[in-house]
């Protein structure tokens, strides 16, 4: 065998050894995960951190944003197309959010006629209560709670010894899981002398704890023409009450809850009241005090008074 021919062979023996040494080179080095970067348009809320990412996109905490509920997140600019967090990404996005208007018309399940759904309202966090005293002024409640965006009717509350003109739901009020319903013209003790009734709920059930009427009860007194309700304590509003001159003055009665039991604790009145002034129209209480509205003539005066 000549020089060049064997030279020739051992060039092509070694190039092949070295083709074979840099496969193997580069089997042994795998390739480096494209890492993707995603940011977040939150359209006016709260900033949400871009993150880096080589398959699935992690689901931020919620934005927020005053007034709004965040719906979702969508990979395009017309919030058609929402993104779904269980994909895989390929390439840079940017995601957009897109809110709702946090609000909701209620509407209760049997709506009817001249009923006066809406008459009064209150609301503690996610749950809220509505009044209705209906065409023939019986009445009733209606309790509603939300889950995200959407409103959902719990329950319907009534007097367990309703009649017609009760004005049941007149006044409405909830603290946590315990709501207040005043009737202000429910006659169990005297004509119009009213009535306040509690309800609580246990899970998803609501049932009647206890009725309230005042110690005092008279004719057309209109005891639970307002109330209001924080954890155990409760003020009720007598807009009809009169006093020793038989002039229509208004008051208002404390209440405590111990063990489940209600017990009126304080009844508050204007001792300054020479003529009708419907003292305790509205109410309201925090804790161990409550404020009181005085309608006189055009005027109307806040009083707060510390329970005792």
């Amino acid at each position: 065998m000549s020089n060049q021919k064997y030279a020739s062979r051992k060039s092509m023996v070694f190039s092949i050894m070295i083709i074979i040494i840099i496969s193997i080179t580069m089997s042994g080095c795998p390739t480096p995960p494209q890492v993707w970067t995603i940011s977040f348009d939150s359209d006016g809320g709260s900033d949400v951190d871009e993150q880096q990412v080589s398959s699935t996109i992690t689901k931020p905490e919620d934005s927020t944003k005053s007034g709004y509920l965040l719906e979702g997140w969508y990979y395009d600019t017309s919030l058609n197309h929402r993104w779904d967090f269980t994909s895989d990404t390929e390439g840079d996005r940017t995601l957009f959010a897109k809110w709702q208007r946090d609000y909701a018309i209620l509407r209760s399940t049997d709506i009817a006629e001249q009923d006066r759904f809406g008459i009064s309202v209150a609301i503690s966090e996610n749950t809220a209560i509505i009044g209705d005293e209906s065409s023939s002024h019986q009445g009733s409640a209606y309790i509603f709670v939300r889950d995200g965006l959407t409103w959902t009717q719990q329950a319907k509350l009534v007097a367990d010894d309703p009649e017609d003109e009760d004005f049941f739901g007149h006044s409405v009020d909830i603290s946590g899981d315990t709501v207040i319903i005043g009737a202000s013209k429910e006659d169990d003790d005297y004509t119009s002398s009213g009535s306040a009734y509690i309800f609580t709920r246990d899970g998803t059930a609501w049932t009647l704890q206890e009725k309230l009427t005042a110690s005092d009860a008279a004719i057309f007194n209109e005891f639970g023409s307002s109330v209001a309700i924080d954890g155990d304590n409760v003020i009720i509003g007598a807009s009809g009450y009169e006093n020793g001159d038989e002039t229509e003055v208004g008051c208002a009665y404390f209440f405590t809850r111990t063990d489940g039991n209600w017990t009126e604790q304080d009844k508050l009145v204007d001792n300054d009241a020479t003529k009708s002034v419907t003292f305790g129209a509205d109410v309201d209480i925090s804790e161990d005090t409550v404020i009181l509205n005085i309608y006189k003539q055009t005027f109307v005066i806040a009083s707060v008074l510390k329970c005792k």
